[in-house]
């Protein structure tokens, strides 16, 4: 079992019982369940129905090898590649921090029919499912208290904190979703990423949580520039 002590004059978990949602066990999202875990946060739900593929290692908390006993205490190796990442991510976690309690994973694409509660974190790959699922599921739900989104590219990215219910943020918010076209892509078409970057914006994610769980003021919108050294930070109204 894991001793807190060194954490608590900042975050007790012991008096944490909020429900998270993670949607989204990428870049972002894989490293702030890892966080979390670590924090001792134990009612954790986990929704994502892809797969670990290769290029997934280089910025995400999946492995490439590890080892496993047999009944027989027989050693053999293993692999995250070709494994839900909804259920790797929670043997990632409990094999890093030896915690008896169990993530719940969702194998399974949020589409806004599921009931989310609590503080959701908002961290799939495209805005079209982010705007789907803001607009079904976030939107007005009373039974959802905080609404944490990131963005990143190479070099930095957003994190945005919204109560759902506030109309000043939701007007706020919404002024900031884009189509997919418009998302920056890399040379060969896809998303961009680096592990540096996404861990950085990750923390920032997990700090928004521990303000809002400590009653601290939380800005709706961070702007992260890694490469450029500086964080702005914007409240709405």
């Amino acid at each position: 079992m894991s001793d807190y002590t060194r954490q608590i004059d900042v975050f007790d978990n012991q008096n944490f019982t909020t429900p998270v949602h993670i949607i989204g066990a990428g870049a972002t999202g894989s490293w702030v369940v890892l966080m979390l875990a670590k924090m001792g946060i134990p009612n954790i739900h986990v929704w994502d129905f892809d797969k670990v593929e290769e290029h997934n290692l280089p910025n995400q908390a999946f492995r490439s090898e590890f080892e496993v006993y047999d009944e027989d205490n027989i050693d053999t190796t293993s692999t995250d590649i070709g494994r839900p990442k909804a259920t790797a991510i929670n043997d990632v976690c409990y094999n890093m921090t030896g915690n008896d309690f169990q993530i719940k994973s969702h194998i399974e694409r949020v589409d806004g029919s599921q009931r989310l509660s609590g503080i959701v974190f908002m961290l799939t790959d495209t805005m079209s499912s982010r705007k789907e699922i803001y607009e079904k599921a976030i939107k007005n739900k009373v039974n959802v208290k905080l609404l944490i989104e990131t963005r990143m590219d190479l070099r930095g990215g957003f994190v945005y904190c919204i109560d759902p219910s506030n109309p000043v943020h939701q007007e706020q918010y919404e002024q900031t979703l884009y189509t997919d076209e418009e998302s920056v892509k890399s040379a060969c078409g896809t998303s961009q990423s680096l592990i540096a970057t996404a861990m950085e914006i990750s923390a920032k994610a997990v700090w928004q949580l521990i303000k809002f769980h400590n009653n601290t003021p939380i800005p709706n919108c961070i702007s992260i520039a890694s490469e450029g050294d500086f964080i702005v930070a914007d409240t709405w109204r």
